[in-house]
C-alpha cells in the first residue's frame, strides 16, 4: 500500500510538472510573437534601404557662419527628396541620410572626421567646406573614391590629379570677372579698389582672383590681409582709407559686417564690394549704411533666380524661422545634382560611373538645371557651371539687377585666365 503523503507528493509533483510546461509554451508563444514583431518592425524599417551622405563642415569656429547654413541646406534637399520617395536606383529605393560632422574650419579636425565618416560609417559620398579642410583630406578621398562636392576657394581643389572631387560653388575666380566687367561698365568712376581679405588659404585663393581680374579690366586695385578672426576694423582701414579709394572690397568671416560699418563711421562714402551678403549684417551694419552694396550672390526673393531656388528659400524659412543666405544655395544644389547622377548612373557604389554622368551629363533637378565645366581653366570638367548673378541693396533690399547666362559667364573666363 502506498503512503499518502507519496500519493500526494506525487500529484503535488504532477501539477508542477504541468504548470511548468502550461508556463514554457506560454513563455514560447509570446517570445515568438515577440520575435516576430520586432522582425516585422526591422522589415519596416529596412523596407527603403538607406544610402548615406557625408558632410565635414565648420559647424563652430571661424567658419561657422558659413557652414552652418550650408548644413540646413543640405537638410532642405534631403527632406524634399525623402518626402517624394527617395530615389530609385538598381530597381531598388533609397531614402538619403545625412552624417554631419564639424570639422571648425581646421586641417587636424577635418581629417578625422572624414576619416570617420569613410572609414568608420561607409560613407561614399562627401561634401567638405572650407579651403584649409578640403585640401588636407583630398588625397584621401581620392585614394578612396569618394565622390566629393566641396566647397573651396583654392584653384588647387580641381585638378585631373583629382578625378573625383566636383566644386559645387563658383568661387571668386568665376564671380569676380562678371562682378568688375558690370561694375566697369555701369560706375566708370571707380578705377581704385583697396581689398581687404583674410590671411588663410582661402583669402590667398580671393586676392589672387581679385588681382587678375583687377588687371584685365584696368583697374588699380591692392589687396591687404588680416586675419580672420580681426574685431577691430579701424587699424586696417586708416590705412586703406589713405589711398583715396573709389571702393572697398571685403571677403571675410560673420563679423565683417563692421568692416563696411567703420568704414562709414570714418568717413567713406564710396562703393562697397563682395562676393557675398549675410543677413546678420542688416543688424550689424544697419541698411542705410549698406545702400549700394553689390555682391555676387542671387536674391532669393527675385523673379530672375530659377523658381526651385526661390521654393528652396521658403522651405528654409519655414523650417529654420530665418533667410537662408545666397551662399547656402550650393549646399542644396549639390544633395539635388549628386542624388540626379546616382539616379542617371542607376547605381550607388560604382565611383567611376556616377563621375563620368557628372562630367558629361545635363542634371536636371529641382533646384535648377545644371552640368560641370571648366576644362580650359582647370584641366577637368569639374567646376559648376552656374550664372553670374549682380545684387545691389536697395532701400533695405537686396536686389538681383542683372544675371548673365552661364555661357556668357564662361566666355569671358576663357578672356580673362587666358592671359
Amino acid at each position: 500500500m502506498l503512503n499518502p503523503k507519496y500519493l500526494i507528493g506525487g500529484l503535488k509533483m504532477k501539477r508542477k510538472k504541468r504548470w511548468i510546461s502550461l508556463y514554457g509554451r506560454t513563455l514560447l508563444i509570446l517570445t515568438s510573437f515577440l520575435i516576430m514583431i520586432l522582425a516585422y518592425s526591422i522589415h519596416a524599417e529596412g523596407g527603403q534601404k538607406k544610402l548615406l551622405m557625408g558632410a565635414s563642415l565648420p559647424l563652430t569656429g571661424p567658419g561657422a557662419s558659413y557652414g552652418i547654413p550650408d548644413k540646413r541646406a543640405q537638410e532642405v534637399a534631403i527632406e524634399e527628396i525623402n518626402s517624394s520617395g527617395g530615389i530609385t536606383v538598381g530597381g531598388e529605393n533609397y531614402i538619403l541620410k545625412l552624417l554631419i560632422e564639424d570639422n571648425k574650419y581646421s586641417t587636424k579636425d577635418a581629417v578625422a572626421t572624414v576619416n570617420k565618416l569613410v572609414r568608420d560609417k561607409g560613407v561614399k559620398f562627401m561634401r567638405v567646406f572650407g579651403t584649409p579642410p578640403c585640401l588636407a583630406t583630398l588625397d584621401f578621398m581620392n585614394k578612396m573614391k569618394i565622390i566629393n562636392g566641396s566647397l573651396s576657394s583654392s584653384r588647387k581643389l580641381i585638378s585631373p590629379k583629382y578625378p573625383y572631387t566636383f566644386r559645387t560653388y563658383n568661387t571668386s575666380y568665376e564671380v569676380l570677372p562678371p562682378l568688375f566687367k558690370w561694375v566697369k561698365k555701369n560706375m566708370p568712376d571707380i578705377k581704385k579698389i583697396q581689398a581687404i581679405v583674410m590671411d588663410d588659404a582661402t583669402g590667398k585663393a580671393i586676392g589672387d582672383a581679385l588681382l587678375i581680374s583687377a588687371r584685365y579690366f584696368n583697374l588699380e586695385l591692392e589687396v591687404n590681409y588680416i586675419p580672420r578672426r580681426t574685431k577691430d576694423f579701424y587699424p586696417v582701414l586708416t590705412k586703406v582709407l589713405a589711398k583715396r579709394p573709389d571702393a572697398i572690397y571685403a571677403a571675410g568671416g560673420s563679423n565683417w559686417g563692421l568692416v563696411f560699418k567703420s568704414a562709414r563711421e570714418m568717413g567713406f562714402k564710396g562703393q562697397f564690394l563682395s562676393s557675398t551678403f549675410k543677413s546678420e549684417w542688416w543688424k550689424m551694419v544697419g541698411a542705410e549704411k549698406l545702400e549700394g552694396y553689390l555682391h555676387c550672390e542671387p536674391s532669393l526673393t527675385s523673379e530672375l533666380v530659377p523658381k526651385g531656388l526661390r521654393d528652396y528659400r521658403e522651405a528654409y524659412i519655414a523650417k529654420y524661422k530665418e533667410e537662408p543666405t545666397g551662399l547656402s544655395t550650393y549646399g542644396y544644389i549639390w544633395i539635388h545634382v549628386l542624388s540626379a547622377a546616382i539616379k542617371m548612373a542607376d547605381s550607388v557604389s560604382d565611383a567611376d560611373k556616377i563621375k563620368n554622368i557628372l562630367e558629361t551629363q545635363t542634371l536636371l533637378t529641382k533646384a535648377g538645371k545644371f552640368v560641370f565645366g571648366g576644362k580650359e581653366f582647370y584641366g577637368i570638367p569639374h567646376q559648376l557651371v552656374r550664372p553670374g548673378y549682380i545684387t545691389q541693396i536697395k532701400k533695405g533690399k537686396e536686389v538681383t539687377i542683372e544675371v548673365i547666362p552661364a555661357a556668357r559667364v564662361f566666355e569671358l573666363l576663357r578672356n580673362v585666365y587666358k592671359q
